[in-house]
């Protein structure tokens, strides 16, 4: 399998998923902000089908990474003290193995596959959870220190 194919077989599904798990945020906060790219740049995007276009457009840009980071600014129930949180994913692809980090680049900690393994639905929904998780400590601990 190609990075190409892993890209439309796992990496957009997963984030399709992402965002409909995450959107259960968006009205604590004024702005919601979708970056799509890889490690030299990223690029606002609204919908999935934006990622997809920019991948259409410049398939060699994403031959060695992707990036994603859903970004919540401006929490509105804390007034003058309103904050921000997001979650950052990366793919990184390597000639016979692809990783996926989820809020850190440690190679010990990353989910590992080779081109041939593609996330599960199970997987997806358990990388998702994880990542409702992480954004939703990240706000307990933002009101904590309020």
């Amino acid at each position: 399998m190609s990075v190409q194919e892993i890209i439309h077989q796992c990496i957009f599904p997963l984030m399709e998923k992402l965002m409909h798990k995450l959107s259960e945020f968006d009205e604590l906060f004024a702005e919601k902000r979708l970056l799509f790219g890889n490690h030299n740049s990223s690029r606002l995007i609204v919908k999935i089908e934006q990622a997809k276009e920019l991948v259409a457009n410049d398939k060699d840009r994403y031959m060695n990474d992707v990036t994603f980071r859903y970004e919540l600014n401006g929490f509105k129930k804390a007034g003058t003290n309103a904050f921000s949180c997001a979650v950052n994913l990366q793919w990184r692809f390597e000639p016979f193995k692809y990783f996926l980090f989820i809020e850190h680049n440690n190679y010990e900690k990353a989910i590992v596959r080779l081109y041939h393994q593609l996330y599960t639905e199970e997987e997806m929904n358990t990388y998702v959870n994880e990542c409702g998780r992480l954004m939703l400590n990240k706000m307990e601990e933002q009101l904590k220190e309020q």
